[in-house]
Order: structure tokens, then C-alpha cells, then sequence
């Protein structure tokens, strides 16, 4: 009972990302990925296997590790993910070829870079300061290396792609419409990737 007491605090009054993200895999609030999300997932694929060539992935929200999961056939190195739920990352698959972590987006640092793509598939809306944040991981992408961003179509996504379009080339956009919503995949790469930002 304490325990939960702790967990609604934690939830519901201080409205910390991390236990929140953590209730909701332990509730199986996301089990359905596995199916609903896959037609938006396979769009995400077959982008990395049109961008990425031979180089690390990274993934920010990785989640269970799903989009691992579906890319056999992309041409990758390494595969990097971290989500703000632990309880996400341990149900992670195991690879020789990938490492997942339970890590804050807005501060951590990745251990395989250079990349040739980073992944933000329905996240960056989630981040305290969108631009700020993708200008931050610039860094850590190879010369030519891209970003592939997916987002559901709201007006707060909508902000988004109009506030990052200046400080980004868009080099492919697809729409997605599953169940009447509409989902945006975008392949974006930083107009002036000097590395000092």
C-alpha cells in the first residue's frame, strides 16, 4: 500500500516522466504496440534502410525495443536505444548487436556514435525543448547522418515541424493514415552540421 501511495505521488502530484512511463508498461498500457503501431513501423524501417548504410543507429524512446525488433534486413553496425523506463528496457531483446538503456533524452550521452541515423519516433513532443534537443544530438551523428522523426499530427506536432524547418533540411516526408489519424515520418538533416552548436 505504501508502495503505491509512493507511486501516485510520484505520478500524479510531482508528475515524474519517469514513474509515470513506468506504471503504464507495468499496466500494459502499451501492449498493443505489436500490433497497432506496425504499419507506422515498417514506414520507420524501410526509411532506415533507404538512409542508413552500414552505420550505428540510435533510438531515443525506444520503448521494449520494438523497431530492433523489424529491421533485419537495414544494413546497420550497432544498435543503441534508450527510453525513461527502466521497466520498458528490460524487456528489451538481447543482441551482440545492440545496447538499451534506461536514460533521460535530454542529458545523455551516447557510447557508439558517430551515427548514421537517430531515431525519435513519437517522442520529441515529448522533450522540454524540441530544437534545443535535436541541435544537442547533432554531435553525435556522422557527417552526412540524418534524423528519422515520427509524429502523430497535432497542432503541438505541428509547432514542431514549423520550429525545427529552419535549422533542418526535410529530405523525405510520409504520411501515414491508420484509423483516421494521421501519423508524419520525416528524414530531416541539420542545415549546418559543423559539430558546434
Amino acid at each position: 500500500m505504501v508502495n503505491q501511495i509512493v507511486s501516485f505521488i510520484r505520478r500524479k502530484i510531482f508528475r515524474m516522466d519517469k514513474y509515470r512511463w513506468d506504471f503504464q508498461y507495468i499496466n500494459g498500457r502499451w501492449d498493443d504496440l505489436r500490433t497497432k503501431e506496425m504499419e507506422r513501423l515498417f514506414v520507420a524501417r524501410d526509411l532506415l534502410k533507404k538512409y542508413n548504410s552500414g552505420g550505428n543507429i540510435f533510438e531515443i524512446g525506444c520503448g521494449e525495443g520494438i523497431l530492433f525488433q523489424h529491421i533485419a534486413e537495414v544494413d546497420f553496425s550497432f544498435f543503441e536505444g534508450i527510453d525513461i523506463s527502466e521497466i520498458a528496457i528490460t524487456k528489451t531483446p538481447k543482441s551482440t548487436k545492440s545496447v538499451f538503456k534506461a536514460e533521460d533524452m535530454e542529458t545523455y550521452i551516447p557510447i557508439n556514435k558517430p551515427f548514421t541515423v537517430i531515431v525519435l519516433n513519437e517522442v520529441l513532443y515529448y522533450s522540454k525543448n524540441p530544437l534545443k534537443l535535436l541541435k544537442r544530438y547533432i554531435q553525435f551523428l556522422e557527417k552526412d547522418g540524418v534524423f528519422l522523426i515520427g509524429m502523430y499530427d497535432t497542432p503541438k506536432s505541428k509547432t514542431i515541424w514549423q520550429t525545427i524547418s529552419h535549422d533542418f533540411i526535410e529530405l523525405e516526408s510520409i504520411e501515414v493514415k491508420q484509423d483516421s489519424k494521421i501519423w508524419y515520418y520525416k528524414v530531416l538533416r541539420a542545415v549546418n552540421n559543423n559539430k558546434k552548436l
